[in-house]
């Protein structure tokens, strides 16, 4: 017997709701175990997330692929190479709890193996942490670098790999293993190796750097502020023997930036912005050379406050019938990589109204609360920097107020968008399309965009009805420039209310953006004796070949310097000092005007004279027999006030010459002594003096070529029989 069930069009409905209902179900399901697996459109799972992030970090898939900007919060994919620029560093916590933190100018890709994730660095270099819970989830971590594979489980370490040079390792805590010919190598904490093609050299710490740790940021209120640094040697030494600890700007120590001797395990030195390498070295008494630490980079920001732009401070905006269109701006902070936008009725922000986070550095609001005519109501806005930096605690901005009223007045329209005075070419209005906007105006009455040739409108060029808060100009105008406006109309076409004048211009030519030099940039004419004075700029994507004019005057009335090239660089030799102005047009192949840049400004001045030696001269030679200290002279330069010097110690061992940064160093007078003899030996030297000339900052804006002398360092005529570095015995002559 069959049963038939025979439903009623309401129980229908609800059966096919339900259905509805639970595909809808489903598929979010879908979509949230997708995005908490990793699943993505490319079918690459994400293995990791950007912790924090400091200026332009970029990933991309292959070699090929342009890269995608990073954001912090993003995945990291499996697959994906992660590149940060000179100025740029990034943190990557990756799913089994290992962090990375990118150095500068570097290049690392991220993909997993059996059981294994794999980092690769392919330039650059990289901290890796890993806690030990990834024991637990039963993954290792393969870290390569110029084909040499490193493991590990558990650990600290610091992974370096210079282009054209061999991989470097220092472990802080933990062990790694490398495979050395089919070997397995370990090496343990407070270690250094060296990866070469087929074999690995292993160097024991005693000297061991506590602070800073590996990749310390930095933020200072005060120029002032002092930055400490504390070390251990674990080992025996004499208290007469001085640490010296060099900073620089690089990892290769070339120059030193700062050399400080101590004979604690701590110093205090405040630093300009900037990011920095720091390692401290101690004499040994055994061989007389110098035992060098581990190199450690930490960086120094300036944690500077940022300004509110508008509303201003107190502003009143009035309505009559439409609530206004809010636009908040604010200025970019240098640290910041987004922002949080506040918005309270009361001053202490205890209740928000409206809380927005933008990457952007402004915002707009549409006010919606219904008032009666004469009220008003009063807001607080503020703005927090965040998404710095590593370890960067955000930095909040003033708090300003403003009013929302309601009038019974006829409020004009305010202008919007494109700024007073935008000049747009015309192929790209007609590529992108131009939008005028304005706030929103009372709905009952018709508006109109007119455009005119005059500021007083005395003829109008174009005017076009619109129903909204905006107008697209899809095609363009004929070359020249046009003023604007909104007016407000009634139903008898009377004009009710106007807005204000703003400019804009179109040109028959597309903007041309140029890259370096940088405005109003500064040159010594010695420094461009050998690569000449560079130019750089940005490709507009159009046909045609650039043409470089170097000029007098500002109107280029007179070219002095040409160069036509199909390049977007060039280069001029022996520019002369003088003050001038550059700027690259884009000729089309029919030699009609396609793009033209700005104009900027750049200066070439004398180059300040070389120091005249004094002593040591080039070839001469110290007697340190009878004496307590070094002294280096020289004559002082017209226009320096400051010079930089460099002692040198050439040293052969297994048929090679090394070359021993002994000191480097500033000073403002035309002679320097070295009192500490332990810095010291005999044999072959050489010293470089340089004559530079700073501004109010400490930055060098001119100097001289570098003078280079040789000399030699002996103990005298005298027999001296060696006992130790600090032990010498004359021996005297019976004769």
């Amino acid at each position: 017997m069959v049963m038939r069930i025979q439903l009623r069009k309401k129980e229908k409905a609800f059966i096919i709701i339900g259905l509805m209902l639970f595909c809808i179900l489903v598929v979010f399901l879908l979509i949230d175990l997708s995005g908490t697996n990793g699943i993505h459109a490319d079918n690459r799972d994400g293995i990791g997330r950007v912790l924090y992030l400091y200026n332009d970090v970029s990933r991309r898939a292959t070699s090929s692929e342009t890269g995608e900007v990073l954001y912090q919060g993003d995945p990291v994919l499996r697959g994906d190479t992660v590149v940060s620029g000179p100025e740029s560093s990034a943190g990557i916590a990756l799913r089994d709890g290992t962090l990375v933190d990118m150095c500068e100018d570097s290049v690392i890709s991220f993909t997993t193996g059996d059981n294994d994730v794999v980092i690769a660095v392919e330039k650059g270099c990289a901290d890796v942490k890993r806690s030990g819970r990834e024991q637990e989830a039963k993954t290792g971590l393969v870290i390569v670098a110029e084909n040499r594979r490193i493991s590990l489980n558990r650990g600290d370490l610091t992974i370096a790999a210079p282009q054209g040079g061999d991989p470097e390792v220092y472990v802080r805590e933990g062990k790694a293993k490398v495979f050395v010919n089919g070997e397995e190598k370990t090496i343990s904490a407070d270690e250094r190796a060296v990866l070469q093609s087929d074999t690995m050299s292993v160097e024991k710490k005693r000297l061991v750097l506590v602070d800073p740790v590996e990749n310390r940021q930095f933020y200072m209120k005060n120029e002032k502020d002092k930055i400490e640094f504390a070390w251990e040697y674990r080992g025996d030494r004499e208290k007469s023997r001085d640490f010296l600890v060099d900073i620089s700007g690089n990892r290769e120590f070339a120059p030193v930036h700062r050399r400080v001797q101590s004979s604690d395990e701590m110093i205090a030195i405040s630093l300009p912005d900037g990011n920095y390498f720091w390692r401290v070295s101690l004499k040994n008494p055994e061989n007389g050379m110098r035992e060098v630490s581990e190199t450690r980079r930490f960086a120094v920001f300036r944690d500077s406050a940022f300004a509110l732009l508008s509303p201003s401070d107190g502003e009143q905006l009035e309505y009559k019938i439409d609530p206004p269109l809010i636009m908040f701006t604010w200025e970019p902070h240098k640290l910041a990589g987004a922002y949080r936008l506040e918005i309270s009725d009361r001053r202490d922000f205890s209740r928000l109204v409206k809380n927005i986070d933008s990457r952007v550095v402004n915002f707009s609001w549409q006010w919606e609360r219904d008032r009666d005519a004469g009220q008003a109501t009063e807001l607080y806005w503020r703005v927090t920097a965040t998404g710095g930096p590593k370890g960067w605690p955000g930095r909040r901005s003033e708090v300003r107020r403003l009013t929302v009223k309601r009038v019974d007045r006829l409020r004009p329209p305010r202008l919007v968008y494109p700024p007073d005075g935008t000049s747009m070419s015309r192929a790209r209005v007609d590529r992108e399309h131009l939008i005028f906007s304005w706030e929103k105006t009372e709905d009952t009455l018709t508006r109109r965009l007119a455009f005119s040739k005059d500021r007083d409108f005395s003829t109008v060029y174009r005017e076009a009805p619109v129903d909204a808060d905006h107008w697209d100009m899809q095609k363009s105008f004929p070359t020249g420039k046009y003023f604007w406006r909104v007016g407000l109309y009634d139903d008898s076409n009377k004009r009710v209310a106007i807005s204000g004048v703003r400019l804009f211009e179109l040109r028959d030519y597309e903007d041309l953006l140029l890259l370096s030099p940088r405005d109003r940039a500064d040159y010594v004419v010695t420094d461009l004796e050998k690569k000449g004075l560079a130019f750089k700029w940005k490709n507009p994507e159009l046909r045609g070949r650039y043409v470089l004019e170097l000029s007098g005057d500002r109107d280029f009335t007179r070219v002095e310097r040409t160069v036509r090239t199909a390049s977007a660089r060039a280069a001029l030799d022996g520019v002369q000092p003088g003050d001038f102005y550059w700027r690259v047009k884009m000729m089309s192949d029919d030699n009609v005007l396609a793009a033209l840049s700005e104009t900027r400004r750049l200066t070439v001045r004398e180059g300040i004279a070389p120091p005249v030696v004094l002593f040591p001269k080039s070839g001469g030679a110290v007697r340190m027999l009878t004496e307590n200290e070094l002294k280096f002279a020289w004559k002082p330069v017209r226009g320096a006030n400051a010079y930089q010097l460099e002692l040198h110690q050439l040293i052969r061992e297994k048929q090679k010459t090394q070359d021993r940064l002994v000191l480097s160093t500033q000073t403002k007078e035309s002679n320097y002594t070295v009192s500490d003899l332990s810095m010291l030996d005999v044999g072959n030297f050489y010293w470089t003096i340089r004559a530079v000339k700073k501004n109010r900052r400490n930055k060098v804006v001119r100097s001289s070529r570098k003078v280079r002398n040789n000399f030699n360092i002996n103990l005298g005529d005298s027999r001296i029989i060696i006992v130790s570095p600090e032990i010498q015995v004359i021996e005297k002559d019976n004769d």
